[in-house]
């Protein structure tokens, strides 16, 4: 599904977290949540990132990239991920090379030890810039 903010007079957070609320509610097996945090964007990922939703998983967080060009840092927290496929990694991986190419500040936090492990054996340790704290 393609995200897109519309119209209506709300805050880029409501809207983020209103999209992160529908896609929660399309993908039983994960669920996103989003706040603000100072002037950060905190997207709280959680349950299994795999195939069938990461392409939806890519466009929201693309949506957020976008809303956030040149003014929020965006703070991903993986703490509750169980279980993350290569097609998952795949839509962090372009998440991440798209908020290079707006100049957003996008910074992974709070990696379980299994998906840190995933990180490192394909060789995406210097490449996700990562932090322990969401704070």
């Amino acid at each position: 599904m393609q995200y897109s903010i519309s119209d209506q007079p709300e805050s880029l957070v409501a809207k983020l977290q209103r999209e992160a609320l529908e896609f929660s509610a399309r993908h039983s097996s994960a669920e996103i949540r989003v706040s603000e945090v100072q002037s950060s964007l905190v997207v709280m990922l959680s349950g299994s990132i795999d195939y069938p939703l990461s392409g939806d998983l890519q466009d929201l967080l693309s949506l957020m990239v976008g809303g956030c060009a040149g003014e929020k840092r965006i703070r991903i927290n993986l703490q509750g991920v169980s279980y993350i496929s290569s097609t998952g990694v795949g839509a962090l991986t372009n998440t991440l090379i798209e908020a290079w190419k707006q100049k957003v500040d996008i910074i992974f936090c709070h990696i379980p030890p299994k998906i840190d492990f995933i990180i490192d054996v394909l060789g995406l340790r210097s490449f996700f810039p990562i932090e322990n704290s969401s704070d």
